[in-house]
């Protein structure tokens, strides 16, 4: 239990390290999607959302 404590602990810090000063920074969406997203029309609608 104490080695799973310690290790989420690092996990977190690990991670909140690269959290850096995103001001004026472009933000990028990435996303991936299957064909049949796009052949459904979903896409169209869920793109300008973003």
């Amino acid at each position: 239990m104490k080695r799973f404590l310690l290790l989420v602990l690092g996990a977190f810090v690990f991670s909140t390290s690269y959290m850096g000063d995103t001001e004026g920074a472009e933000k990028l969406l990435k996303m991936s999607t299957t064909t049949s997203t796009e052949n459904s029309g979903l896409l169209d609608i869920l793109l300008p959302e973003f």
